[in-house]
């Protein structure tokens, strides 16, 4: 918990496990997030210019790029996330922006 530095982070080799965050998988959702994350700075009162540049990394990047996944960072637990699926009928981000305005 708290803010992530040096001073407080572990970290090890890939021989030991990977971690596999699915945070982007689904791009729309990720998105509609981002997009509730920016209006509640601005009802907050934040400024525009400071509310775009705290967001801009979440951009979509144009040099980013799709490959498959190395069979060996398959999960060897966990075999429901194969069936894995974010529903977007779910995503309350959408209506809670509408409400904040």
């Amino acid at each position: 918990p708290g803010e992530n530095r040096e001073d407080n982070t572990l970290k090890l080799n890939t021989k030991y496990g990977t971690v596999m965050h699915f945070q982007f998988s689904n791009w729309t959702r990720f998105q509609l997030k981002q997009c509730w994350y920016r209006c509640r700075e601005k009802v907050y009162g934040k400024p525009d210019n400071a509310i775009n540049q705290k967001f801009a990394i979440t951009l979509d990047d144009p040099n980013a790029f799709v490959k498959a996944i190395e069979p060996n960072w398959y999960p060897r637990k966990l075999p429901e996330l194969e069936y894995y699926t974010v529903s977007q009928e779910n995503n309350w981000h959408l209506k809670e922006i509408g409400a904040l305005f």
